[in-house]
């Protein structure tokens, strides 16, 4: 787990390097809001300046809140392009509005 930040510091940065593809991505952050190590992974949630909250999982940055939406896509996308004629769509999931939407106007057309 990263060095966690404590509340009354100056922002930091929460950086993700990968050596063997020469690439690396980095937010600043304000503070570390939880931290915990489950049976299959750990999971960070940080407070960052620019992006919103920031999901961490072992290490590797998985979404924020400012483009959580590019995780929707792709999971909702694929199913609904790909079934020929979808009539009826279920999305369970309480942050998926926009692509509830985009169901309905593609159940309705065509």
């Amino acid at each position: 787990m990263s060095d966690p930040v404590k509340p009354d510091q100056e922002p930091t940065w929460f950086n993700e390097q990968h050596d063997y593809t020469g690439s690396s991505i980095g937010f600043r952050v304000r503070q570390r809001l939880h931290a915990e190590r489950t049976p299959f992974q750990s999971i960070e949630i940080y407070d960052s300046t620019d992006w919103g909250k920031l999901m961490v999982i072992d290490g590797c940055m998985m979404v924020t809140t400012r483009d959580n939406f590019f995780y929707h896509e792709m999971m909702s996308h694929p199913a609904l392009y790909t079934h020929p004629r979808a009539k009826r769509v279920v999305a369970k999931c309480s942050s998926t509005t926009k692509s509830k939407a985009r169901f309905r106007s593609r159940s309705t057309s065509a």
